[in-house]
């Protein structure tokens, strides 16, 4: 997974799946309990998180969805958001 830096923005890019859509969640805490925004994305290998604070660290991951079935999460990533 990787991130591209925009001012209140985070890309997250991933390795995608033959046949796979994606569960996308990201938080503003590290075990996740609170979700700050989520999304699923249907054969994506990535996806911007926008209007998100300046300056504030995010944890963002990454799940794929195949034949109905969600899979694991990925590692979660974090980075902080740009200025």
């Amino acid at each position: 997974m990787a991130t591209m830096e925009r001012p209140g923005s985070l890309k997250l890019d991933w390795e995608p799946i033959e046949g796979a859509s994606y569960e996308v969640q990201w938080s503003s805490v590290s075990n996740f309990a609170t979700i700050t925004g989520s999304a699923t994305s249907a054969s994506a290998s990535d996806y911007v998180f926008s209007g998100l604070v300046p300056g504030t660290q995010y944890w963002s991951r990454v799940r794929p969805i195949r034949g109905g079935q969600t899979e694991q999460w990925s590692d979660p990533s974090t980075r902080v958001a740009p200025v």
